[in-house]
């Protein structure tokens, strides 16, 4: 609490670090790496009053390196134009006000996601068939950005 300002502040932070990540599909054949970030982050703070809350939540994923495997040790030529994909970051807020309708305990929010309308960076897909696969990695949110409003209440 900030002296002489009525409310309080929270604030945590979430990070997931994973140097290696490897595969071998069959005994005796080259490991294959997986594309993924290594380093995934989520920050949340919020201020809030008796009666008024402000959320903001980030997600940041770092850059992703898109060649699967070495190819000095296995032959393979994956060479990209591009050879990484950037870093992921997303912000998200949500501002709620709480009332009591009929005693119960209410509140009424607004959400936004993505407030920068983020775009996830684009992946060529290793599949031989077209369009059969979205274009980003699966854990890159690229809905855009989106609004919630709602109402709730606990009676």
């Amino acid at each position: 609490m900030i002296s002489g300002v009525p409310g309080r502040v929270s604030f945590r932070h979430l990070l997931g670090y994973q140097p290696v990540n490897t595969t071998i599909n069959l005994p005796g054949t080259t490991p294959i790496w997986a594309v993924a970030p290594k380093v995934r982050q989520n920050t949340f703070l919020t201020y809030e009053t008796d009666r008024w809350s402000v959320s903001l939540q980030n997600q940041w994923l770092s850059s992703v390196k898109l060649a699967a495997s070495d190819n000095a040790i296995n032959g393979n030529s994956q060479n990209y134009a591009s050879p990484r994909l950037d870093a992921y970051d997303v912000l998200d807020v949500t501002v709620a006000m709480r009332f009591r309708p009929m005693g119960a305990d209410g509140q009424a929010f607004l959400t936004i996601n993505n407030i920068t309308n983020t775009r996830a960076p684009l992946f060529p897909s290793n599949s031989g068939i077209p369009g059969l696969f979205y274009p980003t990695m699966p854990y890159y949110d690229d809905m855009g950005r989106f609004f919630t409003v709602g109402i709730k209440a606990k009676f």
